[in-house]
């Protein structure tokens, strides 16, 4: 069962400093998870993996599953990488468990040293993510991941913002845009990104 379920609020205010213009609000039954996006990106349940990119509700470095959870919602733009060559892929998946042992380790799961290293804790919206980044190459793909991992409200939660190249793909459409525009909407996504605390009885 999903930890809840997504409803659809037109022409929402903005909810944090990130530029989305005409943008849309995806929120919780319970009202305590609320994410903001542009119109022009379309939220989809896209946790495919790919050749450098463990597929699944959250990325995991090491290469064991991701463990029982389900993944709430994702966001992928095409773009024209930054130097030209074949196309990008920037995305953001927001996913979540219940499960005991997947919140015991959910700061920490996942992780390889070789691959992947630690960040500073991150804060979106008053609350602390535990940071990590890496990157790995191969077969003409290359792949940057900044992975953030929280526990609220009795539940792990988990947010990619992955970065993806295949040098040998087609040029993508004319009017696709840059990767550095790209990336700056879907950076701008996962800034509005809110998780309230449950209200003590």
């Amino acid at each position: 069962m999903r930890l809840f379920s997504i409803l659809l609020l037109a022409a929402a205010a903005p909810l944090a400093a990130a530029v989305l213009p005409e943008g849309t609000t995806l929120m919780s039954r319970d009202g305590r998870i609320t994410l903001r996006y542009p119109a022009a990106v379309q939220p989809a349940l896209d946790f495919g993996g790919r050749a450098l990119l463990s597929g699944g509700w959250r990325v995991m470095w090491d290469g064991k599953p991701a463990g029982p959870g389900v993944g709430l919602v994702s966001f992928t733009q095409r773009a024209r990488p930054s130097d030209g060559r074949g196309q990008a892929s920037e995305m953001v998946r927001f996913g979540g468990s219940r499960d005991r042992h997947v919140i015991a380790s959910c700061l920490s799961a996942g992780f390889d040293p070789a691959l992947a290293h630690k960040l500073p804790d991150r804060t979106i919206n008053g609350r602390s993510w535990t940071a990590w980044r890496g990157s790995d190459a191969g077969m003409n793909q290359g792949v940057e991941i900044v992975s953030l991992r929280t526990r609220a409200n009795g539940a792990c939660y988990a947010l990619d913002r992955i970065s993806y190249v295949v040098r040998a793909a087609e040029a993508p459409p004319a009017g696709t845009p840059n990767q550095k525009t790209a990336a700056a909407t879907m950076d701008a996504i996962v800034a509005t990104l809110r998780i309230a605390a449950t209200p003590s009885p």
